[in-house]
């Protein structure tokens, strides 16, 4: 139990910074420069923090899916796909803390591309651990729900399967949109917008 509490507590301290550090990144170009578009070419330190805070936070949470998957997998494929979600979240975190190591050595907005892929291992990780788990979970509780002979059990599992696609869905297709601007519109930092 003390276990899960320090990996909630460490999320939260992490979530904290990293909340502090993007809006001081969202205050440099909406506030800070203000009426001087020659500003916006500089990458502020705070531009560095986003992937390195993103990454530990995206894996931390994709690998307590996949010990969930584990405990409650039916059968050795779906300890195979935990392992596999274990794997890619561990690549997505490192190329995102490499990438936002690499930002701090670049001072202007156009080498950027420069990380184009850290960046896109980072992201391309990212979705597929979403869709993997959504997918692993929905098909675990779909069996569990199948097995289950009492109603109230079955009622329980239908709004658990109903939040598992619903949240599923839309981390997956948020990251499925960041990727794919990050990808369409190399130049620009459109893709922050997620």
């Amino acid at each position: 139990m003390a276990n899960r509490r320090d990996s909630v507590n460490v999320l939260f301290v992490l979530d904290i910074a990293q909340t502090v550090t993007s809006t001081h990144f969202a205050w440099y170009f909406i506030i800070s420069t203000w009426g001087s578009p020659t500003d916006f070419n500089f990458v502020p330190w705070s531009a560095s923090t986003i992937p390195i805070f993103c990454g530990p936070i995206t894996a931390m949470v994709q690998m307590f899916y996949a010990w969930r998957i584990w405990i409650l997998a039916p059968n050795r494929l779906f300890k195979g796909v935990s392992v596999l979600i274990c794997g890619l979240a561990l690549a997505q975190c490192s190329a995102a803390v490499v990438a936002g190591a690499l930002v701090l050595k670049i001072p202007v907005q156009s080498e950027l591309l420069a990380i184009h892929p850290e960046v896109s291992v980072w992201l391309s990780g990212s979705f597929a651990c979403d869709i993997i788990i959504t997918a692993s979970m929905t098909f675990i509780l779909m069996q569990a729900k199948q097995k289950s002979a009492w109603s109230p059990t079955e009622t329980m599992l239908t709004a658990l399967i109903h939040r598992i696609v619903q949240t599923g869905a839309a981390s997956a297709i948020c990251a499925a949109v960041d990727l794919a601007m990050f990808i369409g519109y190399p130049g620009t930092n459109i893709h922050f917008a997620l």
